[in-house]
This record gives C-alpha cells, sequence and structure tokens, in this order.
C-alpha cells in the first residue's frame, strides 16, 4: 500500500482508520518512512486499535493517535483511510 504523503504529514491533520487492518497497512507504510510514535518507538510494535476501535485516527505529523471526537473537537482535519490511500498500478 501506499499513501498520500503531502495529505497525511500536514499539521493538525489525522487519518481514521475503520479497521485494525487498515491500520496495520497505515502504520507499515509510516514506519517504512522513518516515522515513529513520539516516544520514539516504532509504529509496527502497537497499533493502539483496542484502546479506540473504529474511531482511531493517526496524527502521523506528530506521532500520536487517539479517538475521532477528539481530534474534532480540537479542530483537527479527519481524513478517511481511503482519502489518502493511493490508487496502485497494476
Amino acid at each position: 500500500m501506499n499513501f498520500d504523503w503531502d495529505k497525511i504529514m500536514k499539521f493538525n491533520t489525522v487519518v481514521l482508520c475503520d479497521t485494525e487492518e487498515k491500520s496495520r497497512e497505515l502504520l507499515a507504510w509510516a514506519d517504512s518512512r522513518g516515522l515513529k510514535w513520539t516516544e520514539g518507538e516504532t509504529y509496527l510494535e502497537l497499533s493502539y486499535y483496542t484502546r479506540y476501535l473504529n474511531e482511531i485516527c493517526y496524527y502521523l505529523y506528530n506521532g500520536q493517535c487517539n479517538a475521532s471526537i477528539w481530534f474534532k473537537d480540537k479542530g483537527f482535519e479527519i481524513l478517511n483511510y481511503e482519502d489518502v490511500l493511493l490508487s496502485q498500478a497494476y
């Protein structure tokens, strides 16, 4: 999977992943680009999906995640996983 770096890596922009599979794919992509959680841990170790389930949003710009309502209340732009997924050439 490949994702749109320019859409994702903006201040106050998060990506909503409504399945664990989508979370893992997004985080694997982020890890392959050298991104990490704020604490410095790799994205491959922990997805935090079970904490927020289908409401989890990833703030890859700053290495954080939370429920979509938290980001919405703070005025973040929430993009769906599909919004940032680049089409695959076959």
